[in-house]
């Protein structure tokens, strides 16, 4: 997992990845610093979900895993959320590996939204 074109510099940032539907998994990346516009997490993660299918035309259902990046405040006792990218992991069942960039989307709408990408 890597995010590329920051416009914050000098900071810390951490991955949190969970499954919204099709199973409980939740984790988070290693803490990483912004250099050169860009962070590198280099995390794996390894977990199961269930996938169903509609019974009438066989399309799998969705099966959303949402990737939402946080920034350390307080040096480091606390967080602030700064954006997520829900990927919908039916997309991908059978293909492989794959890669996929995503902008990233705010939490907040009364903020304007960078060009970050995942």
């Amino acid at each position: 997992v890597c995010m590329v074109c920051v416009c914050v510099v000098c900071v810390v940032l951490f991955a949190k990845v969970r499954l919204l539907d099709g199973g409980s998994f939740s984790e988070t990346s290693s803490r990483e610093e912004v250099q050169d516009h860009k962070v590198k997490w280099g995390a794996k993660f390894c977990f199961q979900c269930k996938m169903s299918a509609n019974a009438s035309t066989g399309v799998l259902d969705p099966c959303v895993l949402r990737v939402s990046v946080r920034k350390e405040v307080k040096g480091g006792r606390s967080f602030q959320k700064l954006g997520f990218c829900d990927l919908n992991l039916a997309e991908f069942a059978g293909s492989g590996q794959t890669m996929r960039r995503c902008l990233l989307e705010g939490y907040d709408t009364r903020h304007r939204q960078d060009n970050s990408m995942l």
